[in-house]
């Protein structure tokens, strides 16, 4: 049999989301997964979105942040309660299907599908290797 296929994608320390305000809580859950996508965009205002994998499962997550109290209602919030919420942000998938199901559904872009595309095509194509 065939050895597994090493991975090609960035991990967290070397993410665009890791220079992201609040990128801590991000790290907590997803600091050793593997990021298939990131539409990170770091700044004093900016957006995270990010696709994770680890061990055949997947994890999406996104959330906006602001510079002040009045853009980023996270930073009046105690620290409990921030990371609880970033815990509820993200959402998991079980396996490649799953995430394809996902995909599908909703509309994250072009970038976004095609990141999701190209891991479904290394992965079948892992699989028939491995016959």
């Amino acid at each position: 049999m065939m050895e597994a296929m090493k991975t090609r994608f960035a991990r967290f320390e070397d993410s665009t989301v890791n220079s992201c305000r609040w990128s801590e809580y991000a790290q907590e859950l997803l600091g050793d997964w593997d990021i298939v996508y990131d539409g990170s965009t770091s700044d004093y205002q900016g957006t995270v979105e990010i696709l994770a994998h680890k061990e055949g499962r997947f994890a999406y997550l996104t959330y906006s942040y602001g510079s002040c109290s009045g853009c980023d209602g996270w930073e009046d919030m105690e620290d409990e309660a921030r990371r609880a919420d970033f815990k509820n942000l993200v959402e998991y998938f079980g396996d490649v299907h799953e995430l394809k199901k996902f995909a599908e559904q909703v509309n994250y872009g072009k970038d976004f599908n095609e990141a999701i595309e190209e891991y479904l095509f290394h992965a079948e194509l892992e699989r028939e290797l491995s016959k």
